[in-house]
């Protein structure tokens, strides 16, 4: 481990971000005990790992060393802590690149927004297989409402699973998204094929992507109006700290 590396510490279910300040000292926004009362510290490694195990996230630094600790200086003893919108992983990146995002908060939201069009589809079929059954198409009304089955929003558990299992791995994020795109994908078409066919196959193919598509509007909503409010607060607690250096 370098000074200003990227560190996670994994479990089961939860992955801890932490930044590697050198000499056996890394910078973190909380440990697991009461999130309630988590704030910015410089910790041990043993006691940001909580022998849990830990490897590097090979992912580049916008900053140097140098200033990525400055800028892990400017917010230590910060108590705001947000799981959704400031969380330790928000905070690992901001010192590192400048960009407040965190990967496991962007894709709970983007299959939220997967969910939510999936239930929306589901509605609107149900619409039309009403208005296709008084002009007499009954066997259309059928196939619409099984297109639209509500076992597609398995696809997405199934998706975000795969994800979350391959990150765990120390894979990179954009080959887990991946891993989880292909297994979504696939369970889309697998479910809708058993619902209704061929039909049923296209329509959970064109709802996976539609899915996709709102998830990630979804998310960049809700980034751009986190980093305005942390990028606000915590730029100003960095120029105050280059004030005292210089």
């Amino acid at each position: 481990m370098k000074p200003g590396d990227h560190l996670v510490a994994t479990d089961t279910l939860h992955m801890h971000h932490g930044v590697y300040l050198g000499c056996d000292r890394v910078a973190q926004y909380g440990s697991d005990d009461d999130k309630r009362r988590a704030r910015v510290e410089i910790v041990g490694e043993a006691a940001f790992s909580r022998g849990r195990p830990v490897h590097v996230l090979d992912r580049p630094a916008l900053y140097g060393p140098d200033e990525i600790r400055r800028r892990v200086e400017s917010r230590l003893g910060e108590q705001d802590y947000s799981l959704f919108g400031n969380n330790c992983e928000h905070f690992v990146n901001w010192c590192r690149t400048g960009h407040h995002v965190s990967r496991q908060v962007d894709r709970v939201i983007e299959r939220s927004g997967s969910v939510a069009t999936k239930v929306a589809a589901r509605v609107v079929a149900k619409g039309i297989s009403k208005i296709a059954a008084k002009t007499g198409g009954r066997l259309v009304s059928k196939t619409v409402v099984r297109a639209a089955s509500p076992w597609l929003l398995v696809a997405d558990a199934a998706q975000l699973g795969a994800e979350f299992a391959v990150s765990q791995r120390g894979t990179e994020p954009e080959e887990a998204e991946r891993a989880g795109q292909v297994v979504g994908l696939g369970a889309s078409l697998g479910i809708g094929a058993l619902a209704a066919g061929p039909v049923g196959a296209c329509a959970g193919a064109g709802l996976w992507l539609a899915g996709e598509l709102a998830g990630k509007c979804l998310t960049q909503s809700v980034a751009r109006s986190q980093r305005t409010r942390v990028a606000t607060t915590s730029g100003l607690h960095l120029q105050v700290t280059r004030l005292d250096t210089s």
